[in-house]
């Protein structure tokens, strides 16, 4: 189970990675009147900005970068980063997976909305934009990687559930459910009219208070107008 721990932690690493490569290659076809044909933006320009050229024509001096697409790389970068130190330290695998489902949910977001999130602004003529298969690829590798860092994680525990006794991760996870559900069922809820009646008291009080306080305030600055004239 240990090796296979290894292996699942590994190939989450090199998905992780994969999609951090992608962000290189075109992330979306921007189609153009002016060219009447479409040119191709690199995720990693999408991300930071830079110059777009077709046949050897630079078309914008600066292309803006777009903050969501920024977010995603950096969160990328995170995700890989955090599946290297999950080899040794089980906290950095589970926070792997956060950041890569988070990674994923967000890239997919991106990738869905198209021109929504691609500033083309700087660009003339633009009548289309296409999200290219990278892009998917990207989103897939990034939930991949999510995915086979939970198998390391539940392999490397079944390992040492073997080693130690006790309960596996998804045995503990669902007695825990059950513990929560019974002592969710032990709770005595008030009554409609119990609940009605303290909510009514509760806003009475607030009003009362709001108004003392307001009285007060009122009071204060006309004594300080007073005492100044």
């Amino acid at each position: 189970m240990k090796a296979l721990k290894n292996v699942f932690k590994i190939l989450a690493i090199i998905l992780t990675f994969g999609a951090l490569a992608l962000y290189f290659f075109d992330f979306a076809a921007v189609g153009l009147s002016t060219l009447g044909k479409a040119v191709g933006i690199k995720g990693i320009d999408l991300a930071f900005g830079g110059e777009i050229k077709a046949n050897g024509e630079v078309l914008t001096a600066a292309l803006a970068k777009s903050t969501f697409y920024l977010l995603s790389f950096l969160l990328t970068i995170f995700s890989a980063a955090l599946a290297i130190f999950g080899i040794k330290k089980n906290g950095s695998s589970v926070a792997s997976v956060i950041f890569s489902l988070l990674t994923g949910i967000m890239l997919t977001t991106y990738v869905a909305g198209g021109s929504q999130y691609v500033d083309t602004q700087g660009l003339r003529g633009v009548i289309s934009v296409d999200m290219t298969k990278w892009a998917w690829i990207a989103v897939a590798l990034v939930f991949a990687g999510a995915v086979f860092t939970v198998l390391g994680i539940l392999a490397g525990d079944k390992a040492k559930v073997n080693e130690e006794g006790g309960k596996t991760l998804p045995k503990r996870v669902i007695r825990f459910v059950k513990d929560y559900i019974g002592e969710i069922k032990k709770i005595t809820w008030p009554k409609v009219s119990a609940a009605t009646k303290n909510t009514i008291v509760v806003i009475v009080i607030s009003v009362v208070i709001g108004a003392f306080v307001w009285l007060l305030d009122l009071g204060l600055s006309y004594f300080i107008d007073w005492a100044l004239k």
